[in-house]
């Protein structure tokens, strides 16, 4: 299992289906629940050529099957989050219906069946639809999707709280740190967070009584609604600072940003995505444009085309599921930081060689990995 991966709709629809089984090979990809969202919205979608059936087919297909398991919504981890659930922002992905099974021989193991959504994506790969999936797209379409902008805005003003432009991305991550850090405003990010995830009664009482009791900072209380609050902020300023080009589709396209802690790369092509995705990552996790991610999958596809069969059977005992070593390559820099070294005998044993193929597939993998700068 690789790094894991995030893409978002504009990388995804990006990459044809022989690039998404490479691009499948070395990432483990974990699917947000937005990117089924705006693949099925494709219903509703008129484009030159293509029924829009034929759209969302085409874009299924790129699954290869029932597609990756679903991700956890991003506001039900904000929930669980307010209400003291330990909440691991560390690349790991939190894969919807998991089943955790225990084994006392060989360890505990996890079991993830399949959901409805990727039930969904076998019947849209096959042109199948059905009225209800129909009524969801025209709904998603016809919706104002606008980011609510004047609605924080509005209630910071009531506290005497003025949002200035930034002039560049370095002030607007520094403003936005000012914000979220305010030891004044957190009761107005835990409101507004507690709105986001919907939750009311009881469980707002208790989160309150949680964070009168705590007496600790704002993030400490809330690690991931902090992370949340932070996105909000710097997407504001932003577009109040003219930074960014304020769209239709910007609260589907900040809805990704909600899932990046969970992921080790995020793929996009989305202007948003590549000005304000970099500033809240972890040092240790990686942003691609998707356009340069497509090359690198592409000329790996490429590579392997051009391989014989006792070429492509060499490769495959030496790295087995390690990617072959490319100077300047995304796949290469990514694992290289999120992977175990690769060292002989780490490939697929299984490829029947004599010794003497063995000792070249081995000689012929270091010297790939001599050559790659990465």
């Amino acid at each position: 299992m690789g790094p894991s991966l995030l893409f978002d709709k504009s990388a995804f629809e990006s990459l044809s289906r022989d690039e998404h089984r490479v691009a499948f090979q070395y990432f483990f990809n974990v699917l947000p629940p937005i990117l089924a969202l705006e693949i099925v919205a494709d219903l509703q979608k008129i484009e030159p050529g293509a029924t829009p059936e034929t759209l969302v087919t085409r874009l299924a297909g790129k699954f290869l099957g029932s597609g990756p398991p679903i991700h956890v919504g991003h506001t039900l981890l904000l929930r669980n989050d307010l209400m003291a659930a330990d909440i691991q922002m560390t690349g790991r992905p939190y894969p919807d219906s998991l089943v955790p099974v225990p084994d006392h021989g060989l360890g505990a193991g996890i079991y993830i069946p399949t959901t409805p959504t990727n039930e969904a994506i076998l019947r849209w790969s096959r042109g199948e639809f059905r009225d209800d999936e129909r009524e969801i797209a025209r709904a998603w379409r016809a919706a104002k999707l606008n980011f609510p902008v004047e609605d924080l805005t509005k209630t910071l003003e009531s506290r005497g709280v003025e949002i200035a432009r930034a002039p560049n991305l370095g002030a607007l991550n520094a403003q936005t740190a000012a914000l979220v850090n305010n030891p004044e405003l957190s009761s107005l990010w835990i409101d507004w967070l507690l709105n986001k995830a919907g939750i009311i009664d009881r469980e707002r009482a208790y989160v309150w009584d949680r964070w009168l009791r705590s007496r600790v900072p704002f993030a400490t209380f809330s690690p991931y609604g902090h992370y949340c609050m932070a996105v909000d902020l710097r997407f504001i300023i932003a577009s109040r600072s003219e930074l960014i080009r304020v769209r239709e589709t910007d609260l589907l396209d900040v809805q990704y940003l909600y899932y990046v802690p969970f992921f080790n790369v995020l793929v996009s092509d989305d202007t948003l995505h590549v000005r304000l995705a970099p500033l809240g990552m972890r040092e240790d996790q990686d942003f691609a444009k998707g356009v340069d991610f497509k090359s690198d999958i592409r000329a790996r596809l490429g590579e392997e085309e051009k391989l014989d069969d006792a070429a492509r059977k060499r490769r495959e005992f030496a790295l087995g599921f390690y990617p072959t070593p490319r100077s300047g390559s995304i796949v290469s820099r990514v694992w290289k930081r999120h992977c175990r070294p690769w060292k002989p005998g780490m490939g697929n044993n299984a490829v029947a060689l004599s010794p003497e193929e063995r000792a070249e597939a081995i000689e012929e993998a270091r010297v790939l990995f001599a050559a790659s700068s990465d």
